[in-house]
């Protein structure tokens, strides 16, 4: 079942109108591609989640990696706010899915690797488009109690 999509009221769509007026295209698309290059495999993700929560603290959000296995983790951050309003979690798989191994994943991703399942960034175009991995990303809110 799709969810209805609703329009932004005038101050949603001012708040989105300056959120997007604050980012960085071109260090956004920098940053992706740096991710793009680390090979992370579902499961096998801990050299992407290091860097990841790394890169958040260096940005001066509390960050850290925290592991669930050897090889593999989750980074969070956390931006604090001022508690009047309600908190908002970011929520992204930074895995490649496959191993880009010929004999491990071919059958299963066809009969070839393509070069955009390899984990190698190549940017075309305008920054943040056409940047090698699917984005994949989840929203959540909680209200304040």
């Amino acid at each position: 079942m799709a969810t209805p999509h609703k329009e932004f009221d005038a101050q949603q769509k001012a708040w989105y109108e300056a959120a997007c007026a604050r980012i960085d295209a071109a260090r956004l698309q920098q940053l992706n591609m740096q991710l793009v290059d680390i090979h992370s495999p579902t499961g096998a993700e801990r050299q992407a989640s290091e860097f990841m929560a790394d890169y958040m603290s260096r940005m001066g959000l509390k960050a850290s990696y925290q592991p669930v296995n050897p090889i593999t983790g989750n980074a969070w951050g956390r931006l604090a706010g001022d508690g009047s309003g309600p908190a908002l979690m970011l929520y992204a798989p930074i895995d490649t899915h496959i191993e880009a191994i010929p004999e491990h994943d071919i059958p299963w991703v066809g009969p070839e690797l393509r070069a955009d399942m390899l984990p190698k960034a190549e940017a075309r175009g305008e920054p943040l488009l056409n940047v090698v991995r699917p984005p994949r990303s989840a929203v959540a809110e909680r209200h304040a109690s």
